[in-house]
């Protein structure tokens, strides 16, 4: 069974979204990490390009403000996902409790 966050709060001030898991992990994203690592079709190019030199770990975000990677809130999605708003407007992406996991940093430094 994938864990699933017990607690999901943000410091905004800080630029951070800090999730604890019901393993008992932490995992502290920084929410420009979050924005690059967007799920959503608009943001990994399937809509916008067919070209074959990119490929899946090739991902760019262009940050023109501070407004792309300014966190407007959280929403639930179902009891499998978050959604980010972004205050830019951006909500598109859905993060898995899975792909989430995925994204912590504290275990990609445990790898």
């Amino acid at each position: 069974m994938s864990s699933r966050p017990s607690r999901i709060s943000v410091t905004r001030s800080a630029g951070k979204l800090n999730v604890e898991w019901d393993d008992g992990q932490h995992c502290e994203y920084s929410l420009s990490y979050l924005r690059a690592e967007c799920p959503c079709a608009e943001c990994r190019g399937a809509h916008e390009t067919d070209d074959p030199a990119e490929t899946a770990d090739s991902v760019a975000l262009p940050v023109v403000n501070s407004s792309a990677t300014s966190l407007d809130r959280i929403e639930k999605v179902g009891n499998y996902a978050i959604q980010l708003h972004w205050k830019d407007g951006h909500s598109h992406g859905i993060y898995s409790w899975d792909y989430l996991r995925s994204l912590c940093p504290e275990l990609m430094e445990e790898s």
